[in-house]
Parts: structure tokens; C-alpha cells; sequence
């Protein structure tokens, strides 16, 4: 698809657990994607493979979704999914005053090709959508370091850094 080509009807749909596995492949490129934007610094910690994190996020994302406190959107085209959101609910932040229920997107993706036709916008609208109908103020999202697309994309929805969250090893001390 080239840019002078009309953007592609895409449908946004609230999907059941039973669909987490359609996006499987979608998972495990954004997984693929984070791991060659990641600074060579960050690289002392060695990066699951995708199917072995899809795995992981499989089983937490199934059990969050059989809990009901988690939901599931897929960007289709054609009855194709070529995106999807995931997030879920939890308590208040510890730190900033957000009453009651905080939304937290736990991942959001768009097949490469399909990235720049505002797809990502129509997923986190209905992930707002959602969240504000349940009277959820705030949503909260980590993001991978140097994912400067994303983090424009979310700017533009007032989503902005609160935190930065690093990762090491533990080193052995000598005292």
C-alpha cells in the first residue's frame, strides 16, 4: 500500500477471549519490532523469543479476559485482523491521584504494512471508549525505549511520560 492510495475500510470489533489466538502473529512482530528498537545498552538483558513471550502473554492476557477485567479489540480488514488493543483495569495508582479504576493498555499493534492510516487511533478510541463508559478516568502504558512512532501516537491522545522504567542485572557485590 503506498501513501497516495485511499486508507483501507477497517472495522474495529470488540473480540471474546476464544479470539486471542488470531492475534498471535500481530503479538509476536510488535514483540520482534520492540526488540531491534531497544539500545544496544539495553541489550544486557537478554529478550525472550516472540513464541516464547506470546506464550506468557497469551495465558495472562486469557486469564485477565476470563477474570473480566480485561478486553480484547481487533483492527480487521476484510475480515483479516490487522490490528489489535488489549487492555485491562485495576485499582488506583500508588502515586498520582486517579480514583477508582486506572485503564492500562497492555499492548498495541499494527501489521507494518497497514502503519500510518490512523489504525492505531481507531483501536485507542475504542479502548477510550470503553474505559470512559466504565467511568475509568486515566490509562496508563509502558513503551518500548526508542518507539518514537508510538510515543507520537499517544501524545496526540494527552497519554505522556510519567515514569521511565529501567532494567538490569543484579551485580555482585564486593564489600
Amino acid at each position: 500500500m503506498t501513501p497516495t492510495e485511499a486508507p483501507p475500510h477497517i472495522e474495529i470489533v470488540s473480540a471474546p477471549r476464544d479470539r486471542l489466538e488470531e492475534v498471535s502473529a500481530l503479538w509476536q512482530a510488535m514483540h520482534e519490532y520492540h526488540a531491534e528498537l531497544i539500545p544496544a545498552s539495553a541489550k544486557s538483558v537478554p529478550l525472550r523469543s516472540s513464541e516464547d513471550a506470546w506464550r506468557i502473554r497469551h495465558g495472562e492476557f486469557a486469564s485477565m479476559m476470563e477474570a473480566g477485567e480485561a478486553w480484547l479489540w481487533i483492527a480487521e480488514r476484510s475480515s483479516v485482523p490487522v490490528g489489535f488493543a488489549f487492555a485491562r483495569v485495576h485499582q488506583g495508582d500508588w502515586a498520582y491521584v486517579t480514583d477508582g479504576e486506572v485503564g492500562e493498555l497492555e499492548a498495541l499493534s499494527v501489521e507494518p504494512k497497514m502503519r500510518r492510516w490512523g489504525i492505531g487511533s481507531l483501536l485507542l478510541e475504542a479502548v477510550d471508549r470503553h474505559l470512559s463508559g466504565r467511568g475509568v478516568g486515566f490509562i496508563g502504558l509502558r513503551v518500548v525505549a526508542g518507539n518514537e512512532d508510538a510515543m507520537r501516537l499517544y501524545e496526540r491522545w494527552g497519554i505522556v511520560p510519567s515514569e521511565v522504567r529501567c532494567l538490569g542485572r543484579t551485580q555482585p557485590r564486593r564489600y
